[in-house]
C-alpha cells in the first residue's frame, strides 16, 4: 500500500480471527482508523480532542484519527455476524491496510497476524490489497 506521502508499506500474513490465546477476537472491528494526509497542527489536535469518541493516533507512518465505532456485525463474543456471506465488504478483507490500523489494537500491533514492512523507494515492490 502507498501512503499520501509516497511511502510504500507491503503487508505479510493472514487473518487467524485473532485465535490465539489472550487475544480477543474482532479488535479491529470495534474503531475505525482513518489515515491523514499530514500532520495536524496544535489548534486541530485541541479541536479532536473535543470530540468524545475520537482520537489522534501517531506513529512512525503518520497521524490518524480513531474513531471509537463498532461494526455492527461484530459479535458479542467478537465474531463477524456477516463472515463469509455476500453483504461482508471487501474492505474487511483487505484490512489492515496501513501500519497505523495496527496501532489501536489493545495488544498493541504484535497482536495481530499481520505484520507491515518498508518498502525501499523506488522498487515497485508496494501493492494494495484491492
Amino acid at each position: 500500500i502507498e501512503l499520501a506521502d509516497g511511502r510504500v508499506y507491503r503487508r505479510s500474513g493472514s487473518c487467524d480471527s485473532c485465535e490465539r490465546p489472550g487475544v480477543r477476537p474482532g479488535q479491529c472491528c470495534t474503531y475505525v482508523m482513518l489515515p491523514l494526509a499530514r500532520f495536524l497542527t496544535p489548534d486541530e489536535t485541541y479541536w479532536l480532542s473535543l470530540h468524545p469518541g475520537l482520537s489522534l493516533s501517531e506513529g512512525a507512518e503518520g497521524q490518524g484519527v480513531r474513531i471509537e465505532i463498532a461494526c455492527r456485525h461484530l459479535q458479542d463474543d467478537g465474531h463477524c455476524a456477516v463472515f463469509g456471506r455476500p453483504e461482508r465488504p471487501q474492505m474487511c478483507s483487505d484490512l489492515p491496510e496501513w501500519p497505523g490500523h495496527l496501532d489501536g489494537l489493545p495488544g498493541g500491533a504484535e497482536s495481530c497476524a499481520y505484520k507491515f514492512e518498508a518498502v525501499p523507494s523506488g522498487s515497485g515492490a508496494g501493492v494494495s490489497p484491492r
